[in-house]
């Protein structure tokens, strides 16, 4: 059983239409980036247990790659110095995910996380998940859960807490902060799929704000030209957490361990 997950961070337009200096985008296009459900490999991380969040760029004091080519090369080394293995834990990510949320919450900025998970349904920490969504009620955050396959996906529907997420004491959660979508009724309408992905993001985006106590801030007047060029630099930081699929297994030479 293998799980991705992708957080992103989106930030709202700065209050200023200047253009960005290239200091400031470069550091916008560097990402963090973890693996989990594997024991890493690396010459500097190497541990005989398995990993539920560890750097994918095998130094544990410096996670970050930069863009799109530096997750996809980062994962590929990856695979070559990691020994896949189980339980599937959701709730080392969401706690992680948390703790940013709250880092960027205590330091008032403008910034709304997006947790994105794509699961093959496989979950073994399912009450801790459930404690920990329902802790993160006043954080900037939401969860997007996308079900990949064909297998049995309850407990991702249970998640989704449409009905209702009740934590370990019995308590109703404070918000709704999780969406889930199954990928294959919607593999081919990729404008769906966004569109079912992102649906309920806005509302719970409005919901925490009110249950915050925060105002909208004062709406700004731009130029279109302005705001296309500030529209690149919305999506700031991005982490990654993922566990290689079954068809890359094959490309992981590592021999098995106790």
């Amino acid at each position: 059983n293998t799980s991705y997950t992708l957080i992103l961070l989106v930030r709202s337009h700065p209050r200023s239409t200047q253009r960005r200096s290239s200091a400031a985008s470069d550091v916008y296009k560097r990402q963090p980036l973890y693996g989990f459900g594997a024991k890493p490999r690396f010459p500097g991380l190497f541990l005989n247990q398995t990993s539920h969040c560890f750097p994918l760029t095998g130094d544990v004091n410096n996670p970050d790659v930069y863009g799109l080519e530096g997750i996809m090369n980062a994962y590929n080394n990856s695979l070559l110095q990691m020994e896949l293995s189980g339980p599937t834990y959701f709730n080392p990510l969401i706690q992680e995910a948390s703790k940013l949320a709250q880092e960027i919450k205590n330091k008032n900025l403008d910034i709304y996380t997006i947790l994105l998970i794509l699961t093959d349904g496989a979950i073994h920490d399912m009450q801790a998940t459930i404690d920990t969504i329902c802790n993160a009620a006043y954080l900037p955050l939401s969860i997007i859960i996308v079900g990949l396959g064909t297998e049995d996906f309850t407990n991702m529907t249970i998640l989704d807490g449409d009905d209702g997420l009740y934590n370990s004491r019995g308590e109703l959660a404070k918000r709704d902060l999780v969406q889930f979508v199954p990928f294959a009724q919607f593999r081919n309408d990729p404008v769906e799929l966004a569109r079912n992905l992102l649906e309920e993001v806005p509302e719970q985006l409005v919901q925490y704000y009110t249950m915050t106590g925060q105002k909208p801030k004062e709406a700004l007047s731009a130029d279109i030209s302005q705001l296309m060029l500030n529209q690149n630099n919305m999506i700031s930081n991005c982490l990654l957490y993922t566990s290689p699929s079954p068809r890359d297994r094959q490309k992981s030479r590592m021999p098995s361990s106790a």
